[in-house]
């Protein structure tokens, strides 16, 4: 039984990949709400799918559609919150939002200890379905927008989510700026005709600074955040649990681990306004503390996992502390132009010295 517990867990992995790398496309060529409705409605599908199941293949499906809006989310939710939120506030939502993560699978493991599993499957669609209702209320990214070229349509959507006091009509100031500007660049530059020649300019896009550097920062960034088991403990929390405590009341234990980590989540969302980012980092070098995956636990032990994962997290720690750029109340605009140039120069300042033309919308 627990390798068919563990097959049904693991199974999420592949279309979670996948997700993960297709959404990018999705939201670039159709925008933020089109692809948020993308992963919401496989989300509710494969909670009915649960909730009907009678056998383990159906319980497969429902897993691997489970991995749709569990990859995707990981990019689009982060993207959507720096969009649609104030610099000020996006540390604390984006700390937010991995709290309700956690308090959602500890309220699910709650839920286990009074009802059976199809109940808690249909008491999990609420929060699709919301958000899917919720999300036809939205406007489209304002940084979306810009860069089709809808700036109008890209003011209101600002104004409808932010407001209209100095400091934000500033940042959309630089916003529409730095979108005409790309656009203006990309006119004067020459076109590729031939297939060769688009093919060898598509690909040098990877090797620009401006794509390098944040892709190897995010990329040590997530291997510290897998290496603490932000996906690995709530998938195989019972058999992580149970490795400790020999069975006796395990999900118990669980859910009491659930509300240490949704607390010290909700501590993040205080702290992370307090701190710069850099510090908060770097911070965590202090109090590594590695979780793990049933395999590893099994052929090296508790102890072997937990020094595999601290030089994997030193490593990263490390390369993130010579490349990692401080970002705390800083503009989108700002941090792009970081990565461009290799420092900070704000547009809010040196945009607002150029006059701003609003060309027709394209």
């Amino acid at each position: 039984m627990n390798g068919v517990t563990e097959q049904l867990a693991s199974s999420i992995a592949i279309t979670t990949l996948l997700s993960f790398v297709l959404v990018a496309p999705l939201m670039e060529r159709y925008g933020r709400k089109i692809a948020h409705i993308s992963l919401v409605l496989p989300n509710i599908l494969a909670g009915v799918l649960f909730y009907f199941a009678n056998n383990f293949r159906t319980l497969v499906v429902a897993r691997l559609m489970f991995g749709i809006p569990s990859g995707g989310t990981i990019v689009l939710n982060a993207i959507i919150i720096a969009e649609f939120t104030s610099p000020k506030i996006r540390g604390a939502l984006l700390n937010a939002k991995t709290s309700s993560i956690v308090f959602g699978a500890g309220f699910v493991h709650s839920l286990g200890l009074f009802f059976d599993w199809r109940t808690v499957a249909l008491m999990g669609l609420l929060l699709p379905v919301s958000s899917l209702l919720i999300n036809l209320t939205w406007p489209e990214s304002p940084a979306w927008l810009a860069r089709r070229g809808h700036y109008q349509r890209c003011k209101e959507s600002f104004n409808w989510l932010r407001g209209e006091d100095p400091r934000a009509q500033k940042e959309l100031h630089a916003l529409i700026q730095a979108e005409m500007d790309r656009r203006t660049i990309k006119i004067s530059e020459e076109r590729p005709k031939s297939f060769p020649q688009k093919t060898k300019k598509f690909f040098k896009i990877f090797t620009h600074d401006d794509f390098l550097k944040p892709t190897l920062i995010m990329a040590n960034v997530f291997i510290i955040l897998e290496a603490c088991g932000r996906h690995v403990f709530p998938t195989y929390a019972i058999k992580i649990v149970t490795a400790f405590t020999g069975g006796q009341s395990t999900l118990y234990y669980v859910v009491g681990l659930d509300l240490v980590i949704f607390g010290t989540s909700v501590l993040a969302c205080v702290v992370v306004n307090m701190f710069k980012r850099r510090t908060l980092l770097f911070s965590t070098v202090l109090m590594i503390a590695l979780k793990m995956t049933p395999i590893l636990i099994e052929s090296i032990d508790v102890h072997g996992t937990f020094a595999i994962f601290a030089l994997v997290m030193i490593g990263s720690l490390l390369y993130l502390y010579f490349n990692l750029p401080e970002t705390k109340d800083k503009t989108l605009q700002e941090i792009e132009k970081y990565f461009t140039v290799g420092k900070y120069k704000s547009r809010l300042t040196h945009d607002l010295e150029k006059p701003l033309t609003m060309k027709n919308e394209i």
